[in-house]
Formats: structure tokens, C-alpha cells, sequence
């Protein structure tokens, strides 16, 4: 279904009555029923040109977009994070300004498409431009979009699930619950899959509030959910590879935990919750990890990064070659002032590994 505006209000009458079911449609075989119904859907359109659509307005729209979209191009998402969660009880109750769905990785190219045709564009490129090496974990397309106040946030993966992508996405499937959310049914992990995407995201940067009171919210609905649901949690992160990313959550619920078990992908993860907010830390710890060969290439795109990287890292896309030095510039001077603190880190990464 393409919902970018079109070009006459007869044209998006007849998208009305379509998406109203039918009644007064084209098709509609009372001549009464279809005059009335495009009087209607004239008055409708007229008033949503008028007004202004709200933050929160949108994220629910957009939810039921991007749900109707992966069902259009038989994708199987789940929607996390943000109002699923809230509506579940792993998230207070506060706003979003952005949608956040998990897609089953191989479905991830055609969302993206379908997105695309609609109007929404990419923030930054998916193609591969290196942001802080594989350190950084890109792990989603971020979309924007003209006329929506909210952003979409289309993940392959989640930060903090060690396990396979595509192993991760089919274990909070097989959990996964229905929540309506403008009008529409989406999908969404139960209560102790977003527990687990809701704490992963908290424990990314322990120094941020909302995260602190996010863990403080899921200690609480857990310690009173019972034993035998805390086993399942332990069961589930086991499954995805979280029991070791998401430890200080569940040892504030249940001793009962598998051994620590070191990795790659563990180290990595602990390096970016201690390097968190340091400017140039990413960079320098993957300089470390280079071989000599690729160093060169590294540091080149780390004190130069490509134009586009630049430009869509600051929603700029039409700046003149003086604004794309200021912005280096400004750079340079944080990466600089953070230069101490970042070697710090890499050097106690060093040491861990």
C-alpha cells in the first residue's frame, strides 16, 4: 500500500473509502452510498491537511504502517521497545519518539524497501561506511521522513543478544503476543522478551536515568512475577545469549545463573558500555585490534569520514563545503578534548582481553 500523498483530493478520496473497507467505495454498488461516502472522505482529508500530527500520534501510526508494510511483503516483525513495551509492563509509561521493530533478518532488505517506497529515506548509509568498526555494532536502518514527526527504527539485531541473529529473532517469535496500537493488531515480544530487549538497552549506558529507572521498573514486576517465570527469563536470555549482557538484572532476581562465559562478542560489549559518551574511544580500540595493513584505511575514515556519513550523522543534506569543514572541526575539538580518556579505555581494554 503506498501512503505517500497523492496528487488530487479525488484520488485520495477513493484511498479513503478503500481503507474504510470498501463502503461508498468505487465499487460500492448504491450511487447514494458512494456521493456520501466521498463527501465524507473530502471533509476527512481536508481536516488531516489542516492539522498538525503529533509525536505520539505518529508512533502509533507508524507502528501500524511498518506492520502493514512487513505483512504486504510477507515479513514477519515484532515491535519492541517504546509502546509494546509499555503495554506489556516492562517499560513505564512515557512517551516515544520513534518506532523500533526487530525484523527476522532475512526479511530485513524488503521492510527497508517497502519503507522506501513509501517516502522514508535512510539517515545514514547501509552500505558498508565503518562507524567505529565492528566496536560500534551497527545493528539497524534508521528512517526518516518529511511530513512524520517520529523516526523508524529497523533492526537486524539488538545490542546485547550474543546468540545468532536469526536464532534470537525465532525465540522471542515463539513467545510473541499481539498489542493493538492505532486500530491495528501488532506483534510483540511478551512480557519477558521485552524485559530482556528493555533492560539490554538500559544496560548500553548505565549512566543514563531513563535506564536506571527502567531497570528499577523490571526488577520490581519481575521479583513480583514468581519463581517459575524468573526461570523462564533465565531460560529465554540463556537461549538468545543474554544471560551474561543482562546479568545485573537477573542476579537481582535468581542465584540460580549459568557460569559467566567469556567471548568475543562479551568483551566487546563491556567495552562499549565503559566507553559509552567518550568520543574517538570506538575508533581507537579497533586501531588497536587492526592488523598494520588496515590501520591506514581505519585511521583515514576515522579523522575523515565520507561526506554522507557526516551530513546524515547531523541531519544535514544540502550543507556547503564550509559548513562540512565546521562540522570536522567541532569534531576534531571533542575527539581531541576526549583523547586522554579514550586511551584510558583502550588501554584497559587491552588488559581484559
Amino acid at each position: 500500500m503506498r501512503v505517500r500523498p497523492l496528487p488530487h483530493l479525488e484520488a485520495r478520496q477513493r484511498v479513503v473509502c478503500r481503507l474504510a473497507g470498501g463502503v461508498g467505495g468505487e465499487h460500492d454498488p448504491d450511487p447514494s452510498r458512494r456521493v456520501a461516502a466521498r463527501t465524507v472522505a473530502g471533509v476527512i482529508l481536508r481536516s488531516v491537511e489542516a492539522a498538525r500530527l503529533e509525536t505520539q500520534e505518529a508512533v502509533l501510526l507508524a507502528h501500524a504502517l511498518l506492520s502493514r508494510l512487513a505483512e504486504d511483503v510477507q515479513a514477519r516483525v515484532l515491535f519492541i521497545k517504546g509502546p509494546t513495551a509499555v503495554a506489556v509492563g516492562a517499560r513505564p509509561v512515557r512517551g516515544s519518539s520513534d518506532v523500533d521493530a526487530l525484523v527476522e533478518p532475512t526479511a530485513f532488505r524488503k521492510v527497508c524497501q517497502a519503507l522506501e517506497r513509501c517516502g522514508w529515506s535512510l539517515r545514514t548509509p547501509l552500505e558498508p561506511v565503518r562507524n567505529g568498526s565492528g566496536l560500534a555494532l551497527e545493528h539497524s536502518a534508521h528512517y526518516l521522513h518529511p511530513d512524520w514527526p517520529c523516526d523508524i527504527d529497523v533492526h537486524y539485531l539488538f545490542p546485547g543478544f550474543l546468540a545468532p541473529p536469526a536464532q534470537v529473532f525465532d525465540r522471542l517469535w515463539e513467545r510473541r503476543i499481539t498489542v493493538t496500537l492505532a486500530g491495528r493488531e501488532v506483534s510483540s515480544p511478551d512480557v519477558l522478551g521485552q524485559s530482556l530487549v528493555v533492560a539490554l538497552h538500559a544496560l548500553r549506558d548505565l549512566a543514563s536515568a531513563h535506564g536506571r529507572h527502567d531497570l528499577e521498573h523490571l526488577t520490581g514486576v519481575l521479583q513480583g512475577a514468581g519463581g517459575e517465570r524468573v526461570r523462564e527469563l533465565v531460560a529465554l536470555a540463556d537461549a538468545t545469549g543474554a544471560v551474561d549482557t543482562a546479568r545485573p538484572l537477573l542476579t537481582t532476581l535468581t542465584c540460580e545463573l549459568p557460569a559467566p562465559h567469556r567471548s568475543t562478542g562479551l568483551s566487546d560489549w563491556e567495552f562499549r558500555q565503559r566507553t559509552m559518551g567518550v568520543p574517538g574511544s570506538l575508533w581507537l580500540g579497533e586501531l588497536r585490534r587492526a592488523g598494520w595493513r588496515g590501520r591506514g584505511s581505519l585511521l583515514r575514515q576515522a579523522v575523515l569520514p565520507p561526506r554522507e556519513l557526516m551530513l546524515s550523522s547531523h541531519l544535514a543534506t544540502g550543507a556547503t563545503r564550509r559548513q562540512v569543514l565546521g562540522l570536522h572541526l567541532t569534531r576534531w575539538r571533542r575527539g581531541l578534548r576526549a583523547l586522554p580518556q579514550a586511551l584510558r579505555s583502550s588501554r584497559l581494554d587491552r588488559r581484559r582481553r
